[in-house]
């Protein structure tokens, strides 16, 4: 069965991450993991993103996903 996550930060840096040709296509495929999109909310609070930008992704976050059958 499929299923979707959502992966959070939460931060008071952050660096902005550019593709050379200036878009980011979605989704991304990374083997059997689909990234649809990046999003985002400004200020202090944890509320879900507001901001869905297609040109560039921010933050810097690694993730261990292990699939089991």
């Amino acid at each position: 069965m499929d299923k979707e996550y959502m992966i959070t930060m939460n931060s008071n840096d952050w660096y902005m991450r550019e593709k050379s040709s200036g878009t980011i296509s979605y989704p991304i495929h990374a083997g059997n993991i689909v990234i649809h999109n990046y999003g985002y909310a400004s200020g202090t609070l944890q509320v879900f993103p507001q901001y869905w930008p297609q040109d560039y992704y921010a933050g810097d976050l690694s993730f261990d996903f292990q699939q089991i059958p």
